[in-house]
């Protein structure tokens, strides 16, 4: 399409540059930075590129660059709390039974005074999706919350030992609250950028800086997961590098 513009545009004598005048999709990118720094902490399960990738013929180069290096980071994780995360929030969903234990606890505490509604309510895990890394933030948020409730369920002696396995140990719990927290920034840039009813260029590209400041700033305070982060901030930079270069975002920037 940027290629049809441009000819429609040289046919009465007004240029047009495709590379400077393309912006990307604040959420595609973010996703792809994003993805890329869980790959280094957690084993994410592999989708294929056409979940992705634009399948008109005047795709996106950079885009499509930034996609064929997801395949590049495989590599073991011998330390994956994340997907143990997912491990105990599919034990649970997997049952009615279970689901009906763990809100028992939870309006049991509620009337002992063992957790206040506030704090616990009475909500049940989250699985996330392959393709959407936002939903690994909701489904570790949740199940930092529940984790209290988790624990008194699978104390139960109904349930066998390797379900009680299954509970995240102090250390595990540790670091999906680090990881968690790593995900919760590019989340509240982008519910800042959801929050304009029509975001333009002087918001969307400032915000790409913002989270890069803050990736930097995360990674000073949180080294257990550094790979991560840092692999995030690379695809980022990868981006920014070449759009700081276009005249818009130039104008974007001082606007």
């Amino acid at each position: 399409m940027m290629r049809r513009v441009a000819t429609l545009l040289a046919q009465n004598g007004i240029p047009f540059d495709i590379d400077g005048n393309r912006i990307r999709c604040f959420p595609h990118i973010v996703n792809l930075c994003v993805k890329a720094g869980l790959r280094k902490l957690t084993a994410l399960p592999p989708v294929p590129l056409s979940a992705f990738r634009d399948t008109v013929e005047d795709s996106d180069p950079l885009v499509n660059e930034m996609e064929e290096d997801e395949g590049d980071d495989a590599e073991v994780i011998l330390f994956d709390p994340v997907s143990d995360s997912r491990k105990l929030a599919v034990w649970f969903k997997a049952s009615h039974h279970r689901l009906k234990h763990l809100s028992d606890v939870i309006q049991k505490g509620h009337a002992d005074g063992t957790f206040s509604p506030d704090t616990l309510p009475d909500v049940v895990p989250l699985k996330d999706m392959d393709i959407r890394w936002s939903s690994s933030h909701l489904m570790l948020k949740r199940l930092i919350l529940l984790h209290p409730a988790m624990k008194i369920v699978l104390q139960d002696e109904r349930y066998t030992d390797d379900e009680r396995a299954l509970l995240l140990t102090d250390d595990q719990l540790r670091r999906v609250q680090q990881i968690n927290s790593f995900l919760e920034i590019p989340h509240s840039v982008q519910e800042i950028i959801s929050a304009e009813k029509t975001p333009t260029l002087p918001v969307a590209l400032p915000a790409y800086e913002n989270l890069l400041s803050m990736l930097k700033s995360f990674r000073k305070q949180n080294l257990d997961i550094a790979d991560g982060v840092d692999a995030a901030i690379e695809k980022l930079e990868g981006y920014l590098a070449k759009t700081r270069k276009t005249r818009i975002y130039a104008m974007s920037m001082g606007a």
